[in-house]
């Protein structure tokens, strides 16, 4: 099973139980463990409540979730490595870089009307 597949079954434990995914994409996401900066995989959700960002570490995982109505912008960007999408709370932000699975523009698309909304 890819690791995009094992995220995407891992983070359905952390949603409600009428709580749907409409789109995924899967990328890496800079992180800290023992003092050292890397890169891990990770998966942003967009559900018909939420922004989720679930990450696995080598002992537990990061979990964020946004809800639409507390997300003020969105960035979004393609580069060499694959695309990029940044989302902006009030005094937080979830970022993730090297996106090149999952459906990016159905995502993006959904979670920019969600936002309107």
């Amino acid at each position: 099973m890819k690791k995009f597949d094992k995220l995407k079954l891992q983070v359905k434990d952390h949603l409600d139980q009428n709580e749907e995914m409409v789109a995924t994409v899967f990328g890496t996401y800079k992180s800290t463990t023992l003092g050292e900066k890397t890169l891990r995989n990770g998966i942003f959700v967009a559900t018909n409540k939420r922004v989720v960002f679930y990450g696995k570490r080598t002992f537990g995982y990061d979990l964020e979730t946004l809800p639409y109505k507390k997300i003020s912008s969105i960035d979004a960007g393609k580069k060499l490595t694959g695309h990029t999408i940044t989302f902006y709370t009030s005094g937080n932000k979830a970022s993730m870089s090297m996106i090149n699975t999952g459906d990016i523009q159905e995502f993006l698309s959904y979670t920019r009307n969600a936002i309107e909304a």
